[in-house]
């Protein structure tokens, strides 16, 4: 029940953790480096609260939300387009991928 209020609670922070990772890749250098560090102390605050960044390294396909797939010849991860999230080791939001096979 607490883990279940916590997700519910922290579900529009992860969409602003989403938001904000989208404006990286879209803003200039100085305005990027302001929201990296914004960034930065909000991971801080979702390791405090027992939430971890999933990984995206390689591909898992019991983790991974494949949203498209483009064909290059190599098999990889191209993009992240949600990040996800797991709560205590228990995946409440799969990350969303771009994949290339």
């Amino acid at each position: 029940l607490v883990s279940n209020t916590k997700v519910n609670m922290l579900q529009s922070i992860l969409d602003m953790d989403n938001d904000l990772i989208f404006a990286i890749k879209s803003s200039s250098e100085e305005v990027g480096n302001g929201i990296k560090l914004i960034v930065s102390k909000l991971e801080t605050f979702l390791k405090n609260q027992g939430i971890e960044t999933i990984q995206t390294e390689t591909y898992d396909e019991d983790l991974h939300e494949v949203i498209s797939v483009l064909e290059t010849g190599e098999s990889k991860i191209i993009d992240v387009v949600t990040k996800g999230y797991s709560l205590n080791g228990k995946v409440f939001r799969y990350p969303k991928i771009v994949l290339s096979r």
